[in-house]
């Protein structure tokens, strides 16, 4: 998701450059979801689903992932920085 802040959405300029298209010419599945994923952290979701309908639930599976790890650390007691904050 912090990826989607550093590229331009309309060219997709200022991410790590792609290899596929590089070699090949080609955009592969993963441009356009770099892309879709900055259009998703500027809020333009019309223009994100636009470019790789994929987006939507491959963020919804990351924060419900990150949401489980985070809680999991905490049920444990791993977080001590996080003691104080409950």
């Amino acid at each position: 998701m912090l990826y989607g802040i550093l590229v331009e959405p309309s060219t997709g300029q200022g991410g790590i450059p792609c290899i596929w298209k590089l070699c090949f010419g080609l955009e592969c599945p993963g441009c356009g979801l770099s892309r879709a994923d900055a259009f998703l952290m500027r809020g333009d979701l019309q223009a994100a689903m636009t470019l790789n309908w994929l987006i939507l639930p491959l963020w919804l599976v990351s924060i419900s992932s990150f949401a489980f790890q985070v809680s999991a650390l905490i049920r444990k007691g791993g977080v001590p920085w996080l003691n104080w904050v409950l």
